[in-house]
């Protein structure tokens, strides 16, 4: 028959005063830490929640709301960080800004959305957004031509 000992040989304490000891640092270290990145980094915007981002707010402001939208652009400036779970999303307001990241240094930003938040579904999969590496690649070079400054 076997018995369960919760206390380890070598350790002179239970090993339930171990796991409490190191949970704190695991919450840390996966909960916490990476929603620091943006405040690390000087990038302003609302204080995330461990483990939910800024999903709070989104939920309470109403998804895709344009004046929520503006209320962050008026408090934390042209350039703010939120989060989606433990998911950075860094908004940009500045139109020179943006016109630097999508026509100049577009090749930089091929993969935008992580790999957990891609869709595998048709059509919303095949979204230039969604897109990444060589597909990205080709439907960007396929339609940059269409997007030029004198076809619009």
């Amino acid at each position: 028959r076997l018995s369960v000992n919760m206390e380890l040989d070598f350790l002179p304490i239970p090993l339930t005063w171990v796991l409490l000891a190191v949970l704190p640092v695991l919450f840390y270290l996966y909960a916490v830490r990476p929603i620091r990145l943006f405040k690390n980094m000087g990038v302003p915007g609302r204080t995330p929640l461990p483990l939910l981002g800024n999903v709070h707010h989104m939920i309470k402001a109403g998804f895709y709301n344009p004046e929520a939208q503006l209320e962050g652009i008026t408090t934390y400036g042209n350039v703010m960080g939120s989060y989606a779970g433990a998911s950075p999303i860094l908004s940009i307001s500045d139109p020179e800004m943006l016109r630097e990241i999508f026509i100049k240094q577009f090749h930089k930003f091929a993969n935008r959305s992580p790999d957990k938040m891609t869709l595998n579904t048709k059509p919303q999969g095949r979204m230039l957004t969604q897109l990444v590496d060589d597909d990205w690649k080709n439907v960007r070079t396929t339609l940059s031509p269409a997007f030029s400054g004198g076809k619009l």
